[in-house]
């Protein structure tokens, strides 16, 4: 992630308010200490937990806070990234003709596909079940366990929208068939994907 973009995520947390509270024994400790974590830090904390996929303890470890801690903003940070940044980037709203006229163009002209308006896939995150009875819906067909996310994306690689946490036992299917944008996709779907407009996607989805 480039500083500009690290400085853009910031703002819109900033703006949000949702990682500005602390618990009231930390404010009083930070005070007396001068040493109060700014969002900056907590949101690039957040960032290396996730970019690296290292156990919570290490994470916690590198940026010298407390496990307890560190799980609290990432709480906080998943909740400002939903509710303050998607909005932003990934509206939920069909995009203008203008828009969707360049979309349709790009691909076109990159592979050679004609009315591709969206391009769709699923991938698999590591994920460590704690409860034993359901753990085995968690194992995928790769035989680890995982969470799946499926999202869509244009020919600019934006992401429309992306659906996160369903267990790895899934397929994309079952998650498609969940997927609120494919129901909106369904009901209009002119308005999302042009004329003979299409999704393209691998033999899972």
């Amino acid at each position: 992630m480039s500083q500009c973009t690290f400085k853009i995520l910031c703002r819109l947390i900033r703006n949000g308010g949702r990682m500005h509270k602390a618990p009231h024994h930390m404010l009083a400790r930070a005070h007396r200490a001068r040493d109060l974590p700014t969002l900056r830090f907590k949101v690039a904390a957040c960032l290396y937990f996730l970019a690296h996929g290292a156990p919570t303890k290490v994470a916690a470890d590198v940026a010298s806070i407390g496990v307890s801690t560190l799980r609290k903003w990432l709480q906080q940070f998943c909740d400002a990234v939903i509710t303050d940044v998607k909005p932003e980037y990934m509206p939920g709203t069909p995009p203008d003709a203008e828009r969707l006229a360049d979309v349709r163009a790009q691909f076109a002209s990159r592979r050679g596909l004609q009315n591709v308006a969206m391009a769709c896939d699923g991938t698999h995150v590591p994920f460590n079940p704690d409860k034993t009875y359901n753990k085995n819906d968690f194992r995928n067909y790769k035989g680890w366990y995982s969470l799946l996310v499926v999202a869509f994306v244009d020919s600019f690689h934006l992401f429309i929208d992306a659906d996160v946490g369903y267990a790895g036992r899934s397929g994309d299917n079952t998650v498609l068939k969940l997927s609120w944008l494919m129901k909106r996709i369904q009901e209009d779907p002119e308005a999302w994907l042009g004329e003979d407009g299409v999704i393209v996607g691998d033999g899972g989805a």
